[in-house]
């Protein structure tokens, strides 16, 4: 799981740079409204590849995630294991507690 912390830095300075140009531009614009400046912000987040984490808060939810995927809820990151149990980044088996809301980090098939 240290690979998927490692990757963060770049990709969060990558889009540090998207946002400081988008500044810049906005900046060039003159006077606008800032709801307009936002949107146009939004968008050009939106066309550097960001979207919003995907969260799930039901254990049904977390059932029907997919073998593999990589979930994180408080400090603890997992992986779906083929018998359908967490598996913990320190090779125990864990269960998310009820009622917390997950981040899904990444599930089979996802771009990237």
């Amino acid at each position: 799981m240290s690979e998927i912390r490692s990757q963060a830095t770049p990709a969060r300075d990558e889009l540090a740079e998207k946002v400081f140009d988008l500044l810049v531009t906005a900046e060039s614009m003159g006077e606008q409204r800032r709801n307009v400046i936002a949107h146009g912000i939004a968008m050009g987040l939106e066309d550097a590849g960001w979207s919003k984490p995907r969260t799930v808060n039901s254990a049904t939810e977390l059932d029907a995630l997919p073998v593999g995927s990589v979930i994180r809820s408080e400090d603890v990151t997992a992986l779906k294991a083929r018998n359908g149990a967490w598996l913990w980044d320190d090779g125990n088996y864990w269960e998310p507690l009820a009622g917390r809301e997950v981040r899904v980090l990444f599930t089979p098939g996802d771009a990237g």
